[in-house]
């Protein structure tokens, strides 16, 4: 596995292929958390601290 990462990198089709999970694949639950709650906020007319960028 190591070597088809450093060959090809681990976000690539052929890491996927030997078995690995690619990089862009990975779901990570704190960014949805991060989501919910400021939508949460949003739909209580507060501000949040720190706006993601994909809320801009």
């Amino acid at each position: 596995m190591n070597g088809v990462s450093a060959k090809y990198g681990n976000d690539s089709r052929e890491y996927e292929m030997a078995g690995g999970t690619r990089k862009s694949d990975r779901i990570r639950s704190k960014s949805k958390l991060n989501i919910l709650q400021v939508k949460i906020l949003l739909n209580k007319g507060l501000k949040p601290l720190v706006c993601p960028r994909y809320f801009l």
